[in-house]
C-alpha cells in the first residue's frame, strides 16, 4: 500500500488528491470502543505524520468541519472513502460520529449518539476537549468528550482542555495530534488542573448516561477522605441527554444541591 508522503504541504490542489484516492493509508489503526469519528481522523494523521488532519479529510473526499467537529450527515457526507482508505467498515465509522437529523421543523439542529436524539447545542462548536491524563493511557479521542457539559475526567478527576495552556490556540482538525499544541509546542500533559465537585458530578453521570465502561465502579465508591467518591444515590437523574442539553450549568448546580 502507498501514502500520501508527511512532507506534502496540506494546500495541494483538490484534483491531485482526487488521483491519489485509490492509495490506502500506509499506516491503519481500528477504532477504539466509544472513540470518536473525529478524533480517529486526527489519530490517522498523527500516525501518517500528516501536517494537518485536513489532508485525510481531502483524501476521503469529506468535507471539513466548519462548526461541530464530530456531526456527519446520511445525506451529505460519503464515508466510502474513508472507510476504503482505513479498511475499516462503513457501519463502524457511522457509529463513531453524531449524526445529523433533519426535519420540517427543525432541519439543522438534531443530532443522534449514544442512542438517543438530542440538540446538537449539546455539544462542542469547532474544538476538541481532551483529558491529556486518559490519552497519556490509551492514545485516542473518546467520543463522550465532545459533550459539552463534560468538563472533567471522571477517572483521573482532572480538568479537560479545548486550547492549548500556554498561547490559547484551539484544539481543532488543523491540529496533527493531541499531544502538544501545534502552534507553540507546548506539551498538553504538562497541564493539569483540578475541578470543583459539582462538574466532576455533572460529568461522571454523563458517562454514567451514555454507558462508559468502568464508570459504575467509580460512582459506587465511597470514601469519607476523598469527596471525589459518591455513593450511586447521589447520581443526578438526567432521564435522557435532550433533557440536559436544555439546562443551563446554574440549572445542573441547583439539582445538585437539591440531593
Amino acid at each position: 500500500t502507498l501514502s500520501l508522503p508527511p512532507s506534502l504541504p496540506h494546500s495541494l490542489p483538490h484534483s491531485l488528491f482526487i488521483q491519489l484516492v485509490d492509495m490506502k493509508l500506509l499506516r491503519r489503526a481500528k477504532p477504539f470502543p466509544m472513540e470518536s469519528l473525529a478524533g480517529y481522523i486526527v489519530r490517522l494523521t498523527h500516525l501518517n505524520h500528516y501536517p494537518s488532519s485536513n489532508i485525510i479529510l481531502k483524501m476521503a473526499e469529506i468535507e471539513e468541519r466548519k462548526c461541530h467537529l464530530n456531526v456527519f450527515s446520511t445525506n451529505q457526507d460519503d464515508l466510502s472513502k474513508l472507510s476504503y482508505i482505513t479498511s475499516v467498515p462503513e457501519n463502524i465509522l457511522w457509529s463513531m460520529a453524531f449524526i445529523k437529523k433533519t426535519s420540517p421543523h427543525n432541519p439543522t439542529h438534531w443530532v443522534n449518539g449514544f442512542g438517543e436524539n438530542f440538540f446538537a447545542r449539546l455539544l462542542n462548536n469547532n474544538c476538541f476537549t481532551i483529558c491529556t491524563a486518559c490519552l497519556a493511557e490509551k492514545p485516542y479521542y473518546r467520543k463522550v468528550w465532545d459533550l459539552d457539559h463534560v468538563t472533567v475526567c471522571p477517572f483521573h478527576k482532572c480538568r479537560l482542555i479545548n486550547s492549548c495552556p500556554a498561547c490559547g490556540q484551539v484544539i481543532n482538525f488543523s491540529s496533527p495530534d493531541f499531544f502538544k499544541c501545534h502552534k507553540c509546542n507546548f506539551y498538553f500533559h504538562d497541564f493539569w488542573e483540578k475541578p470543583i465537585f459539582e462538574e466532576w458530578l455533572l460529568s461522571a453521570n454523563i458517562y454514567q448516561q451514555v454507558g462508559f465502561p468502568g464508570i459504575d465502579s467509580v460512582l459506587s465508591k465511597f470514601d469519607e477522605a476523598n469527596p471525589y467518591l459518591i455513593p450511586p444515590f447521589f447520581a443526578i437523574p438526567f432521564l435522557s441527554l435532550n433533557y440536559l442539553a436544555n439546562l443551563s450549568h446554574e440549572d445542573i448546580y441547583f439539582l445538585d444541591n437539591q440531593r
